[in-house]
């Protein structure tokens, strides 16, 4: 978030599944492929089985539909995944009306009499691209639950499409579910997925805030928690309570409404936090934090209204990730620490320190982060330096007379993004190569395409650098 809004995020990505895709244009070659002699019929049952597992659906459906020596088999394939894309199913100049009276027809074949037979799926992804009606949505989604689905993925692109069916919420075989639509998700009174063990949400409305925790609250296994885009029309606090929920990330959640997040999450290793400031932060519990992802700035609504405790909200969840053993703080979260004035907490673990783009304010609060972090052994400045003359002498001022901790006896190695070979940015490599007594290597990648000459020349004018660990090597990425 090295503006002063978050960056939006492009929706989740599909769980990286086996491609398998739905259609049923390939009947003609299949027939011609019968009239000639056919051996494969003729194998074992169960190398059939493991034909039919590696081709894609619609082919593996195919012959249970041609053929009555394949249909059987079909049945049989362990670990049934089925990936339905209806863009991939017909012609795209095809008549919408047409198009979605026949994917609907085709659904409730696939779904009602193909696979009547099949006593569980593991995996049902439905990509729906058009509007078929949330009634027939929820019908298919309904006799999917009946099979024992265990990972359950439905992206709608469609406003106001989606699932809505209780029953949703009550599937106990459930291990994994995404939900992807721009609708109303109606929640019940109670809520229980036994087995759910992630969950990721993506523009989904919630009427209040209590629709969320009611399903925490029946997620008593869960480990992996995601939401991105996600908005409540009536809520002051949300509360995050997961006593075994490993991984949390949270992205443009408060892009509508404004709330306290208060977080009890005793377990959590992984937290990703890209959005815009809550009204305030109560972090009970997050002593087992391996990684932390911190990018929090300010909404249009908030730069015009103005949030007061922007600043220390900010530093305060800032504070709370110290015992991170990695941490990176995007530009704006380093300002807002920077202008807070809030004491820094001392970052005891912390081996890892990946910082965005590098402004006035990041030059600032960069001593202040070489002192709180002792043990600091891989330094990042993944986005580069703004341009701003004087920002050396701003570090400068800020540095103790004592070289920080981590400079004397724990770094090793320097990474830089975006570097643009000003005196700056020279100086400040000059000022790690002189004070970082164990240092292995440092690594600048060029921002900007100079001509090979005054590429030459920086590049000479940095390895000339003297340096206090003997077995320091620079590296420049290549030339462009």
């Amino acid at each position: 978030m090295d503006h002063l809004m978050p960056k939006r995020h492009k929706p989740l990505d599909k769980p990286q599944i086996a491609k398998q895709t739905l259609g049923h244009n390939d009947a003609n070659n299949l027939e011609e492929e019968e009239e000639e002699e056919d051996r494969i019929s003729d194998l074992p049952d169960s190398i059939l089985c493991q034909i039919l597992q590696k081709l894609p659906t619609k082919f593996a459906i195919g012959t249970a539909i041609l053929s009555s020596r394949w249909k059987p088999l079909f049945y049989q394939i362990p670990n049934l995944s089925l990936v339905i894309n209806d863009t991939l199913l017909f012609h795209p100049n095809s008549d919408p009306l047409t198009l979605n009276a026949t994917f609907i027809s085709f659904m409730y074949h696939l779904l009602s009499v193909t696979l009547r037979d099949v006593p569980e799926i593991r995996h049902f992804c439905l990509d729906s691209h058009q509007d078929y009606g949330n009634v027939h949505i929820d019908s298919w989604v309904s006799i999917v639950l009946k099979l024992k689905v265990q990972e359950l993925a439905l992206f709608f692109e469609i406003t106001n499409c989606g699932v809505s069916i209780r029953g949703i919420f009550s599937c106990t075989t459930l291990v994994h579910l995404l939900l992807s639509q721009h609708h109303v998700l109606n929640v019940p009174s109670s809520v229980c997925l036994p087995n759910l063990k992630s969950l990721f949400f993506d523009s989904i409305q919630f009427a209040d805030g209590d629709s969320l925790e009611r399903i925490l609250a029946g997620c008593p296994v869960l480990e992996e928690l995601s939401l991105e885009c996600v908005e409540f029309d009536d809520i002051e606090v949300l509360h995050i309570s997961l006593p075994l929920v490993k991984l949390l990330m949270m992205r443009n959640c408060h892009h509508e409404s404004q709330f306290e997040l208060v977080l009890d999450v005793p377990k959590l290793e992984l937290l990703h936090y890209n959005d815009f400031v809550a009204e305030g932060y109560t972090v009970k519990n997050m002593n087992s934090l391996l990684k932390a992802h911190i990018d929090v700035g300010l909404s249009d609504e908030q730069l015009e209204e103005g949030v007061p405790l922007y600043d220390s909200n900010v530093a305060e969840f800032v504070s709370a990730c110290s015992n991170a053993e990695l941490l990176y703080l995007s530009q704006v979260s380093m300002s807002a620490i920077q202008y807070s004035c809030r004491p820094m907490p001392t970052f005891h673990k912390l081996t890892k320190l990946k910082l965005g783009t590098m402004n006035p304010n990041g030059w600032q609060l960069l001593p202040h982060l070489l002192e709180r972090s002792p043990n600091i052994q891989i330094l990042v400045f993944m986005e580069g330096f703004l341009d701003h003359k004087g920002c050396y002498e701003i570090f400068e001022r800020c540095m103790s007379a004592f070289v920080p901790v981590c400079l004397s006896f724990h770094l090793q190695k320097i990474k830089i993004e975006g570097f643009n070979g000003k005196k700056d940015e020279l100086k400040l490599i000059e000022y790690f190569l002189k004070t970082a007594q164990v240092l292995k290597t440092v690594k600048i990648r060029w921002a900007c395409l100079y001509w090979e000459e005054k590429q030459v020349g920086i590049w000479k004018e940095v390895l000339m650098l003297p340096r206090c660990s003997k077995i320091c090597q620079i590296e420049l990425a290549k030339l462009r």
